[in-house]
C-alpha cells in the first residue's frame, strides 16, 4: 500500500523561502511494491514547499533519497531513507529519525494479470508525461511573460531618470551662469559707485523674493508659499528646505525620493504557488495559472471539481467576482468552462453542465489586486 508523505521543513529560526522544495527519488531501480509487474525508476519528483510545507500522496515503500533545495542550505549529502509498508500517513521526520525495514514484494500469481493490462498501464504513463511536460511549457510561458514585463518596467524607470538627470544638470548649470552673471555686476557697480554717497550707507536691506502659489500643491502643507523649479513644483518649508511634490506629472522634471523608491521596488515580482494555481505579482497586477490539470466545479448538479484554492493574503482582486475562458465543454452546445475569482477570496474552474472534462495546464486569469 502507498503512503501519503507529510513534509514540514523550516531553517533554524522557524523561516522558510518561497522557492524552498524537497526531491524524492529512488535510489536504484526495483520492483514495484503495489503494482504487479510495475517498476520504479530513479526519476526525481520535486515538491514545490508552501510556508515550508507539502503532503505529496502515493509514495512506493521502500528505500527513497531526499534532497533539500532550500535557500542557503548547507546540509551536505542527501538523506536516504526507508518508507514503510502500509497505507496510511508518515512524516519526513519520521523517516529520518527512524529505521524502518524494507523487503521487496514476492511475486504472486497477480503479476499474470499484469501483462493483460500492459497496453492501459503505458497509455495512462504517456498521459500522465504529457500533463507534467505541459505543466513545464506553461510555467515556462509564465516565467517568460514576467521576464519581459520586468524588462519594459525597468527601461521605462531608466529613461524617467536619464530625463530627470538632464534637468537637474540644466538647472545646474544656469544658477552658475546666473552667479558668474551676478559677481560680475557686483564688481563693476563696485568699481564706479561713489562710497561717500549716503544711499550706501542708509540703504535698506533688499527686498525679499515672493514665491509663486500653486493651487496643485496639498493644502496641509504650511504656510502656502510655493517656488518653481522648471516644470515642477516645490514646497518651501517653515524651517526653510525645499520639497518637491511627491507624484510628479509627465511635464515635470523632478521627483520625490520616495516615488522612485516606490517604483523600483515595484519592478521585483512576487510568487505564490498554492495547490494547482501559481499567483504572480508585479506591481498591482496578479496573474494567476493553472499549473496541473483539473476538474472543474458544475452548478446543475452542484457538484464540486479538483480547482478550488484561497487566493494568498496580499494578492486578492478588487472586483467581488471575475470570469475569464478556459476550455470549451468536451459535449457540443453545453457551456464552457470559466475560470472564476469568487468574492475576492477563491478562484476555480466552474460551469454549469457536468461531465464538462478535464482543463489542461497553462491557462490563466489577469487581474489588478485591491
Amino acid at each position: 500500500m502507498a503512503k501519503t508523505l507529510v513534509i514540514d521543513v523550516t531553517n533554524v529560526v522557524g523561516k522558510t523561502h518561497p522557492d524552498d522544495s524537497v526531491a524524492l527519488y529512488a535510489p536504484r531501480v526495483r520492483g514495484s511494491a503495489d503494482r504487479a509487474g510495475g517498476v520504479v525508476s530513479t526519476a526525481a519528483r520535486v515538491v514545490h514547499l508552501v510556508d515550508g510545507q507539502a503532503r505529496v500522496e502515493n509514495v512506493e515503500p521502500g528505500p527513497m533519497v531526499v534532497e533539500f533545495h532550500c535557500a542557503n542550505y548547507l546540509g551536505g549529502e542527501p538523506v536516504e531513507v526507508v518508507v514503510p509498508d502500509g497505507s496510511g500517513t508518515v512524516t519526513l521526520r519520521a523517516l529520518i529519525e527512524s529505521k524502518f525495514k524494507y523487503s521487496p514484494s514476492v511475486q504472486t500469481a497477480v503479476e499474470k494479470a499484469a501483462d493483460k493490462a500492459a497496453d492501459s498501464e503505458r497509455a495512462a504513463i504517456t498521459a500522465q508525461r504529457k500533463a507534467e511536460d505541459a505543466a513545464s511549457k506553461a510555467n515556462a510561458k509564465v516565467d517568460g511573460a514576467l521576464s519581459d514585463a520586468v524588462g519594459a518596467l525597468r527601461k521605462q524607470v531608466q529613461a524617467d531618470l536619464s530625463q530627470v538627470g538632464a534637468e537637474v544638470a540644466k538647472a545646474a548649470k544656469a544658477a552658475e551662469d546666473a552667479e558668474k552673471f551676478k559677481k560680475a555686476a557686483e564688481g563693476a557697480l563696485d568699481s564706479k559707485a561713489d562710497k561717500t554717497d549716503p544711499r550706501f550707507t542708509d540703504a535698506r536691506p533688499p527686498r525679499p523674493h515672493r514665491m509663486v502659489e500653486h493651487s496643485d500643491w496639498p493644502g496641509n502643507i504650511k504656510p502656502p508659499m510655493f517656488l518653481p523649479v522648471g516644470l515642477s513644483t516645490a514646497c518651501r518649508l517653515p524651517d526653510g528646505q525645499l520639497k518637491v511634490k511627491e507624484i510628479p506629472t509627465d511635464k515635470d522634471h523632478a521627483a520625490s525620493k520616495k516615488y522612485v523608491d516606490d517604483v523600483a521596488a515595484a519592478i521585483a515580482p512576487v510568487v505564490k504557488q498554492v495547490g494547482k494555481w501559481r499567483f504572480a505579482k508585479i506591481g498591482n497586477v496578479v496573474v494567476a495559472t493553472l499549473l496541473y490539470s483539473a476538474t472543474p466545479s458544475s452548478i446543475d448538479d452542484n457538484r464540486t471539481g479538483t480547482s478550488s484554492e484561497v487566493i494568498p493574503a496580499g494578492f486578492e482582486p478588487t472586483e467581488q467576482d471575475l470570469y475569464a475562458f478556459a476550455a470549451p465543454h468536451r459535449e457540443t452546445g453545453k457551456s464552457a468552462i470559466n475560470i472564476r475569482v469568487r468574492n475576492q477570496r477563491e478562484i476555480l474552474l466552474e460551469t454549469f453542465h457536468a461531465n464538462a472534462g478535464t482543463v489542461q495546464p497553462g491557462v490563466s486569469i489577469t487581474w489588478i489586486k485591491g
